[in-house]
C-alpha cells in the first residue's frame, strides 16, 4: 500500500546529513574535550527536533558514528487527525521490515507511536508480549495485530 504524502519520509539529503555529521562531531569534541556543550547540544535538538542529552553522544561504541547521524538526520514525524487503520497496518509494516527500510523503520515506528494512544506501541513489533520482555519470536504478532492492540489500548486513570 502506498502511504498519503503526508506519512511518507521525505529523502534525506546528502548535504543535511553532512551538516549533522559536523555538528555531532563537534558535540563529541567538546564532550571528549571536557569543555562546555550545553549550549550546542540545545542548538543540536532545535534544529533535528529531538531531545539528545549529552550521554546520547558519549556512546558511540554502541553505536557508530553514521548510525547515529542517520538517525538524528531523520526527521520527526507529523501527525495527522484522520489516519486510517489501513495506514496503520502500512505503517507497521514499513517498521518490520528494516532489510528493505533500514534506518527509516525508526521514523515508521516514531509515526506508529504517535498515532495510536498506547504510549511506545511500536514496542510490540519486536516484543510482542505486552510486558516487552524477551525477543521477537517467529509467531510474533501479525501487523494488523499490532495496531489493534495498539488501538484498543485505553490508559488506566487513578
Amino acid at each position: 500500500m502506498k502511504l498519503r504524502k503526508e506519512l511518507e519520509l521525505k529523502p534525506i539529503s546528502p548535504e543535511w546529513k553532512s551538516v549533522i555529521r559536523s555538528k555531532v562531531q563537534r558535540i563529541i569534541h567538546l564532550l571528549e574535550t571536557k569543555q562546555p556543550v550545553d549550549k550546542e547540544i540545545e542548538e543540536f535538538n532545535q534544529l533535528t527536533g529531538k531531545d539528545y542529552i549529552d550521554v546520547d553522544f558519549m556512546h558511540q561504541e554502541a553505536m557508530d558514528l553514521e548510525t547515529f547521524v542517520d538517525l538524528a538526520s531523520l526527521p520527526v514525524p507529523s501527525k495527522v487527525e484522520d489516519i486510517t487503520t489501513e495506514e496503520l497496518i502500512e505503517i507497521v509494516t514499513r517498521a518490520m521490515d528494516v532489510e528493505t527500510y533500514g534506518i527509516e523503520t525508526h521514523y515508521y515506528m516514531e509515526l506508529f507511536d504517535i498515532h495510536v494512544p498506547m504510549p511506545n506501541a511500536s514496542n510490540l513489533i519486536f516484543y510482542p508480549d505486552e510486558k516487552f520482555k524477551g525477543n521477537r519470536s517467529d509467531d510474533g504478532l501479525t501487523q494488523e495485530e499490532i495496531v489493534e492492540k495498539a488501538l484498543a489500548y485505553k490508559p488506566i486513570c487513578l
